[in-house]
This record gives structure tokens, C-alpha cells and sequence, in this order.
């Protein structure tokens, strides 16, 4: 049983990876060298950045907490309603691959339907430790892990 479970998983977990049922386009993912220079500049504009899970805030980022539970997700839609629609919003989460996480794509769809113009994910395709953190990108200080 284990031999034929184990192939039929990867299968699965394959097909989904490589389908792309994802609500973003392509041109919709930031890449974290970018924001993190935009973060170390001075004088580039800032994006607003909101952490949508559970791992330590990127220097200037929001956390509402995890939006895959109620109590995140109310915290998400009550801090977001504040946002000007047109200002540029980059969200992150990085607990695991990006096409499994279970915080970005109900942030991302809460967004596009009220009306944000401008949303963006930034591009952690395995997660935040290995593609932020280890590579000493800004992080919040005052934010223990």
C-alpha cells in the first residue's frame, strides 16, 4: 500500500505545483532582493509590506497574524480597510512554499475583491528563513522570532 500511496502523492502534490492555480500572475511576485533594497534605501519609495502568517516581520511590515485562522483574517480585513486602494502592497508569509501557503492566497483574494490596485506577493518560493532571513535581509528588531 505504502508503495503505491507514495507515487500517487507525489503526483499530486506535482501536478499542483506545476498547474498554477494561483489567483497572481507573474508579474505580480516581487522579488526579495529588490524589496530588500528598496527597504535599505533612504530614498526609494516604500511599499507597505504586511506579514500574512506567523513569521518575523520584514523591517517595516505589518502583522495582523496568520489570516488562515478567524482572528488573523479579521485582523487582516479591519487593517487593511485603512489602506489607500491605489498605494503599492506587498504581502509575505514564507511558513512554507509559496504555492502551499494557506495565508497568502486568502490575503491576496480578500484584496483583489475590494478593490486593491496594486497588490503584490513577494516571492518566497521555498520560505522566508531560507530566502530572507539567512541572506541578512532588514528585519523588525524590535520583533523577537
Amino acid at each position: 500500500m505504502k508503495k503505491f500511496l507514495i507515487p500517487v502523492i507525489a503526483f499530486i502534490t506535482l501536478s499542483f505545483t506545476l498547474s498554477g492555480d494561483t489567483p497572481w500572475t507573474a508579474d505580480q511576485l516581487y522579488d526579495p532582493t529588490k524589496l530588500a533594497a528598496v527597504i535599505k534605501d533612504a530614498k526609494a519609495k516604500k511599499p507597505i509590506i504586511i506579514n500574512t502568517g506567523t513569521m518575523r516581520n520584514i523591517k517595516g511590515a505589518i502583522k495582523y497574524g496568520p489570516v488562515s485562522d478567524y482572528k488573523g483574517m479579521d485582523a487582516f480585513v479591519a487593517g487593511v480597510a485603512k489602506i489607500d486602494k491605489t498605494k503599492e502592497i506587498v504581502i509575505y508569509c514564507g511558513c512554507c512554499k509559496l504555492d502551499h501557503c494557506p495565508n497568502i492566497d486568502p490575503a491576496y483574494k480578500h484584496l483583489k475583491e475590494k478593490g486593491y490596485k496594486n497588490v503584490k506577493i513577494l516571492n518566497l518560493v521555498e520560505d522566508f528563513v531560507f530566502e530572507w532571513t539567512q541572506k541578512g535581509y532588514p528585519m523588525d528588531a524590535k520583533q523577537p522570532y
